[in-house]
Order: structure tokens, then C-alpha cells, then sequence
């Protein structure tokens, strides 16, 4: 009877060492530790890229002033006519005026280069004016 007594009695099998009862090591809650932090460490990083990415745009927004170019978060591009403190006034190429509040807009619209025609033109030829890849034979 005693042998049969013992069997009830002995502790059950680990199947991994994560797996202890409490009183062993806290096993479970070690896991349950360590895979809280496995999940907490990405978030952290991420707000913190969020958060630097949120300063440079407001010091975009606060750098903009009357004249700039500026595009909207929905696509909209203005020429900033009046400054406010939280909104600014934008005129359309058709000259309609509209009222921004300034964490709408996504960026300033850097002015287009004058010579950019010239410059595709220019790299269209070759050197002695041919077209690249063309080859004639006289």
C-alpha cells in the first residue's frame, strides 16, 4: 500500500523550466515577467520615434511664415497670406482664400528649380549634342 501511496504523491513532471509551480524559483511568474517586458520595450521605442517625429513638425509649423508655399495634410497646396497664432489664411492659385488651422499642414513646398527644363534638356544629348545610345555611321 505504501508504494501505491507514493505514486499519488510525487511531484508532477516539468515539461519545461518555465513551467514550475510558484514555489520553485517563481517559474511563472518569471515568464509572465520577462514576456510583459518583450512587449513593453518595442512600445517604448516607438513613442519615442512618435515624439521626436511630433517636435520636428511643430517646429515646421512655427517656423512658417507669410509667403511660404505649404501643403496640407489633404493635399492642398497654398501660398500662406495671413498668420495667426494657431491658423493661417491660404490663397489658391485661382486666388480663393481659405482659413488653415496650422497642424493641418504637412510641409512646406520648396519652390521649384528655374532651370529644370534646361537641365532635363541638357541631359537628354550627349556631349557633341547626339542622342545617347544612338550610333550613325557616315
Amino acid at each position: 500500500m505504501r508504494g501505491a501511496l507514493a505514486a499519488f504523491t510525487r511531484q508532477p513532471v516539468e515539461w519545461c523550466s518555465l513551467c514550475r509551480n510558484n514555489n520553485e524559483n517563481g517559474g511563472v511568474m518569471e515568464f509572465l515577467l520577462l514576456l510583459i517586458l518583450a512587449m513593453m520595450i518595442p512600445m517604448l521605442l516607438m513613442s519615442r520615434k512618435q515624439k521626436k517625429m511630433q517636435a520636428e513638425h511643430d517646429a515646421l509649423v512655427a517656423s512658417l511664415e507669410v509667403g511660404d508655399e505649404v501643403r496640407t495634410y489633404s493635399g492642398f497646396y497654398g501660398l500662406i497670406v495671413e498668420s495667426y497664432e494657431d491658423v493661417v489664411v491660404l490663397e489658391s492659385e485661382s486666388g480663393a482664400q481659405l482659413k488653415w488651422d496650422r497642424k493641418a499642414i504637412a510641409g512646406k513646398v520648396e519652390a521649384p528649380e528655374e532651370n529644370l527644363a534646361e537641365t532635363e534638356e541638357s541631359e537628354d544629348k550627349g556631349e557633341n549634342g547626339s542622342t545617347p545610345g544612338v550610333t550613325v555611321e557616315r
